[in-house]
């Protein structure tokens, strides 16, 4: 559905972010300002983490999936060196 604008070390640093802050919400409680503050932020980055989609990231075109290196050329096949050395002969 979305396409994956997160790299791996990205990912797993929203999640522990996320953590950590529902973590402090549930410490400083679900009824109080900061509370609700903090599990609010925390299922951002938790949700995010997990998806590996970030609307922001989209919106200002940001990508921080490493991208793969190019793939060394194909070799020649031997086939084709055996058959130049019979013509050759």
């Amino acid at each position: 559905m979305f396409e994956t604008n997160e790299g791996m070390t990205d990912r797993i640093a929203r999640i522990a972010i996320g953590i950590t802050f529902l973590a402090a919400g549930v410490y400083f409680g679900w009824m109080t300002l900061l509370g609700i503050i903090s599990v609010v932020i925390g299922a951002i980055f938790f949700v995010t983490g997990l998806t590996g989609f970030c609307l922001i990231y989209k919106l200002f075109g940001v990508s921080t999936v490493e991208k793969k290196s190019a793939k060394a050329p194909a070799k020649k096949s031997t086939k084709k060196k055996a058959s130049k050395k019979k013509r050759k002969r």
